[in-house]
């Protein structure tokens, strides 16, 4: 016998020892008694108030609802869902459309007649709008109004043209929907709906030389929306996360996006054409200098002709936050960077080589449910725009290095996170919601 079992029985003997001294085992047996005669008495008693009931011998029937057993309601046909498509390959536009209004026969020949107009053009490559904004003669519209699907909005930008008024939004169920809006022929605009990834959509570009491609990202996945060839084909997977991407703003030649965190994180650039890396070390890209943001609170201002080899140089410029930095942009002129960051702070940067820096106190967090600040710049130097938690946009004025104006509307039901300016048409801005909404503000 091991010491274990001795211990166990020596615990046994114990216990029983005094079980056996408070006299327990003889008081149950009483009281077993006692219960015993009361359902004697009370089994009498019930007997004497009428003759015995007969059991039933009819089948009892338990009621169960059509759903709990897995049943389609009555009159109603089985809704047959289509299962998810997408996959690792090249998707059909035609499979990863799911607007359930017809065809996107309309949508794909909008959008090809816009590139055919673009390439018979005289201009080869028409420069974006620039000007002041009245921030008091903006005005948002019902029909600038709409819910582009029920899921969060994570990312948005104009389509660039000036021929067609079209937003892109991309949202928290992968879906990638296009709003023809300020139309005069029909109230509302139209919707296109399609779905080629089944994780949030981290950013959209599209080259304002080539529109009828579009790059999408997810966190492990970079696919190109090819309206000629009727097609969604996957041109990058990743096993890290992708964060953001961009095109760069002098042609169609180089994507560059960033992936991964920490030791593991790094920008590529993308050779489009090939397909292939060409270097690898919130990104934003002017000429040859790219300016990166960072969860550590800093960003970044590079030199590409010196990021050769794998390695890039040591940055010209880093401006340091005290929270994570959410966006860093270039102004349109590429002479100011602005970064957003939540240390309630928004940074200026400015100067031959950036080395005046400055802060402008502006209230960045959000909760959980909304997607995080990021102020853009409007179509000059002068003003920055971004969301605010009152449901609004603020501007702020970089002379004055603080907020002049504000954009509101009774019209709207959440807080604006996700804002971009339209490159062809002064005025005319846009935001969008967690709950799938844009408003578009145009000039009155």
């Amino acid at each position: 016998m091991t010491e274990y079992e001795r211990r166990r029985e020596e615990n046994i003997t114990r216990n029983a020892e005094k079980l056996a001294a408070l006299n327990i085992h003889s008081k149950l047996s009483d009281l077993s008694t006692v219960a015993a005669s009361k359902c004697h008495m009370a089994g009498s008693k019930s007997s004497k108030g009428g003759p015995i009931k007969k059991p039933s011998t009819e089948p009892v029937v338990l009621r169960q609802s059509l759903r709990s057993r897995k049943l389609p309601p009555d009159d109603v046909e089985p809704v047959q869902r289509k299962p998810p498509t997408v996959g690792m390959g090249p998707l059909e536009m035609r499979d990863a459309y799911v607007s359930g209004n017809g065809s996107d026969e309309k949508f794909r020949q909008t959008i090809l007649q816009c590139c055919k107009e673009f390439l018979s053009s005289e201009t080869d490559r028409a420069p974006c709008a620039s000007g002041s904004v009245d921030a008091g003669k903006l005005e948002l519209k019902s029909k600038n109004i709409a819910r582009l699907g029920k899921f969060k909005i994570t990312s948005m930008v104009f389509f660039p043209t000036a021929d067609m008024q079209m937003v892109v939004a991309g949202n928290k169920s992968g879906e990638v929907c296009f709003w023809k809006f300020n139309g005069e022929e029909e109230e509302g605009g139209e919707l296109y709906m399609y779905q080629p990834h089944l994780m949030q959509i981290r950013a959209i570009a599209i080259a304002p030389f080539s529109i009828s491609q579009m790059y999408s990202c997810d966190e492990g996945y970079i696919r190109l929306m090819d309206v000629e060839k009727e097609v969604f084909d996957m041109v990058y997977s990743s096993d890290f996360d992708i964060h953001t991407m961009s095109l760069s703003p002098h042609g169609i030649k180089s994507l560059y996006f960033s992936e991964g965190f920490g030791p593991v994180g790094g920008v590529k650039m993308w050779d489009v054409r090939t397909r292939s890396s060409i270097l690898s070390w919130e990104l934003h890209v002017d000429k040859n200098i790219m300016a990166t943001s960072s969860s550590d609170g800093t960003a970044c201002i590079w030199d590409l002709r010196h990021m050769t080899g794998g390695k890039p140089t040591p940055p010209l410029k880093t401006v340091r936050h005290i929270g994570s930095v959410e966006s860093a942009y270039f102004s349109p002129t590429g002479k100011l960077l602005a970064t957003t960051s939540l240390d309630n702070n928004i940074g200026l940067l400015s100067g031959a080589n950036y080395e005046n820096a400055s802060m402008v106190n502006h209230y960045n967090p959000t909760n959980r449910m909304n997607c995080t600040f990021r102020g853009i710049w409007g179509w000059d130097d002068s003003s920055i725009y971004v969301g605010n938690a009152k449901k609004g946009i603020d501007i702020v004025s970089v002379a004055k290095e603080k907020t002049v104006a504000h954009l509101t509307s009774w019209d709207l039901s959440g807080v604006l996170t996700r804002l971009d300016a339209h490159p062809y048409n002064v005025g005319t801005i846009a935001g969008c919601t967690s709950g799938g909404r844009v408003y578009i503000w145009t000039p009155s």
